[in-house]
């Protein structure tokens, strides 16, 4: 018969950024000891507050969003967290803001390097021509903040012969989307745009390297759904097949 887990035992992201649990290893471990039971656990409160209190599953599909106070674990940020490219004028709140930066800081690094610097964006005349260097993606004007993400050591590749800029600020990015999601807050991965025109809007240095960036604000459309290939199509074991 199963143990009851603990309700400790149901790990945020916040949780597992602050502890530094962030190495696949862990998180395989994590969802492989606990993802069924943590799934069934928030399926159960759902219907629950759908019940009991009249919250609607399909159009609120977490407690975070409902009550901003509630953590959830890392499978439900994962598999809920969609790109949003409509937004409120809402601002950020500060302390929110911090805990997104916070977890990117956290993120781990080839040889610790932490070769990355985020550009916070509030003006309203630079978020429009960042999105105007997003060759016209309007949407990113239209949140509080965008944040734009920049490797800071171009020059350094890891011994797999890989850049070791793309794949640091990459994770570090990461968790500032799962983080921002956590926090009821909306973004979308932003690759299409002009890195010289980037640059020249926000004076970044030539030997800097502009790798991503995002909008941050409050959500103003409805959770989009995904399609992703089964893991039939995306593993293999000992060979690749």
């Amino acid at each position: 018969m199963t143990t009851p887990l603990e309700p400790k035992q149901i790990v945020s992201f916040e949780e597992v950024v602050m502890s530094q649990v962030v190495q696949q290893e862990a998180i395989t471990r994590l969802l492989a000891e606990k993802g069924i039971f943590t799934l069934f656990v928030f399926r159960t409160r759902d219907l629950y507050l759908r019940f009991r209190h009249g919250i609607s599953y399909r159009k609120k599909r977490d407690w975070g969003k409902q009550r901003g106070d509630t953590k959830m674990d890392v499978f439900t940020v994962i598999s809920q967290r969609s790109s949003m490219r409509a937004y409120k004028a809402t601002d950020v709140e500060e302390d929110k803001l911090k805990k997104i930066l916070e977890a990117a800081r956290l993120s781990p690094s080839a040889s610790n390097r932490q070769d990355w610097k985020f550009i916070i964006v509030r003006n309203k005349e630079t978020k429009k021509k960042l999105a105007r260097a997003a060759f016209g993606q309007s949407f990113i004007g239209e949140a509080p903040i965008v944040i734009v993400a920049c490797g800071t050591e171009p020059k350094t590749f890891m011994a797999c012969g890989q850049p070791a800029y793309t794949v640091d600020v990459s994770i570090a990015f990461t968790h500032i989307i799962l983080q921002a999601y956590e926090l009821g807050l909306g973004t979308c991965w932003i690759g299409a745009f002009e890195e010289g025109e980037v640059k020249k809007i926000l004076k970044i240095p030539e030997e800097i390297r502009v790798v991503a960036m995002t909008p941050l604000g409050y959500p103003n459309q409805s959770p989009s759904q995904k399609f992703r290939k089964s893991l039939n199509e995306i593993v293999c074991y000992e060979k690749y097949e």
